[in-house]
């Protein structure tokens, strides 16, 4: 992304009233994964964002969500980065061993 918007950029500055009306249009009308589907063709009708941005902005939260959800597996499993191995699967959890 570029950190400087040019000029003859064609997306229209964006009121925080417009903003917050759009959004709780949408909360107001979808559920569960529809939420995901609204936010995309709003975001896409106002072209508040660029394509590529979008796709910039889809990796990163992909990439952060594997890492949690690593994190969170392996700390099930008992596993802890920080020797204590008390998990809520495999683990005793009173750390006798038991």
């Amino acid at each position: 992304m570029t950190a400087e918007l040019s000029e003859t950029d064609p997306r229209p500055q964006i009121s925080l009233w417009t903003i917050f009306t759009s959004y709780f249009v949408v909360g107001l009308t979808a559920f569960g994964m529809a939420i995901l589907q609204k936010l995309k063709g709003l975001v896409k009708r106002n072209k508040w964002i660029s394509e590529q941005e979008r796709n910039e902005i889809l990796t990163l939260a992909v990439g952060i969500f594997i890492v949690e959800s690593y994190f969170k597996i392996h700390n099930l499993a008992g596993f802890s980065w920080w020797g204590n191995n008390r998990g809520l699967l495999f683990g005793s959890g009173t750390g006798k061993g038991g």
